[in-house]
């Protein structure tokens, strides 16, 4: 996954993503809602390669991430802790296809302590939303 951009407030979690860095897709909250978009045949292909452990929370199993990705699924979005930095956790969700533009994803990440991921989710949303009618209006 190719990060585009990242957009940190005064007391943002320390994170190593920067725009035009690239992280596994398994380790992120945006980069497990960009496997959530992938076609199953895909995935297969993705979990039979060795997936690299970034911290020792990272789910690297193929059948545990299967799991993680299939509750994400009924959740309405991805979820991490610990999985790309101890102490923080992350939450993705995938922008629906846009016509001649590649899948695209977007996550908020913060520190342990600031763990209230229903207001989160409901940001999450109304960011995807409000991507999603900018796009439709190009």
């Amino acid at each position: 996954m190719l990060y585009v951009t990242r957009v940190a407030g005064p007391g943002s979690v320390p994170t190593i993503s920067r725009a035009g860095g690239r992280h596994a897709l398994h380790a992120t909250g945006v980069g497990k809602a960009l496997l959530l978009a992938q076609p199953e045949s895909w995935l297969d292909e993705y979990l039979r390669a060795p997936l690299v452990k970034e911290t020792t929370r990272t789910i690297i199993d193929p059948d545990a991430l299967r799991q993680d990705l299939d509750e994400a699924r009924d959740r309405g979005y991805s979820l991490t802790s610990g999985e790309m930095s101890l102490g923080s956790w992350s939450l993705g969700m995938a922008l629906p296809g846009v016509a001649g533009l590649p899948a695209a994803a977007v996550s908020i990440a913060s520190h342990h302590r600031h763990r209230d991921i229903d207001r989160y989710a409901r940001l999450l949303r109304q960011a995807i939303a409000g991507i999603v009618a900018d796009l439709q209006r190009s």
